[in-house]
C-alpha cells in the first residue's frame, strides 16, 4: 500500500534527523529537507494520524509526528475538509491519552 511507504519513509527521515549518523551530515541535511517539504502536504495529516495510531514507534517518532499535527493545524486547517476533520478532531481527543504516555514517559 502506497500510504505504507509513505509512512515508511517518514519514520526513516524523522530518526535520521533525530539520530543522524555521524559524520554524515548529508544524510541530516536530506531528511531535515524530506521533513519539512513533507510537512507541508496535505498527506501529512493522513500519515502523521496513522503514526501516532500505531504502538510501533519509538518515543521520539511519536513526538515529531505530534509536531507534524501541530503545525498543520496551526498553519494548514485550510487544506482539510470538514468531512475529514471531524474524524482527525475524534482520534486527536480519543488517542491523546495514549499520545501522552510516549511524550511523558
Amino acid at each position: 500500500m502506497q500510504n505504507n511507504n509513505i509512512i515508511d519513509e517518514v519514520v526513516g527521515a524523522i530518526r535520521i534527523f533525530t539520530n543522524p549518523p555521524k559524520n554524515d551530515k548529508h544524510s541530516f541535511k536530506e531528511a531535515e529537507k524530506y521533513l519539512v517539504n513533507f510537512e507541508k502536504e496535505p498527506q501529512a495529516w493522513l500519515v502523521a494520524s496513522k503514526i501516532l495510531d500505531s504502538d510501533n514507534y519509538e518515543k521520539v517518532v511519536y513526538i515529531h509526528a505530534s509536531s507534524i499535527l501541530k503545525k498543520k493545524l496551526q498553519y494548514d486547517s485550510y487544506q482539510m475538509s470538514t468531512s475529514d476533520a471531524v474524524p482527525l478532531a475524534e482520534a486527536i481527543i480519543s488517542n491523546s491519552f495514549k499520545w501522552c504516555r510516549y511524550i511523558f514517559i
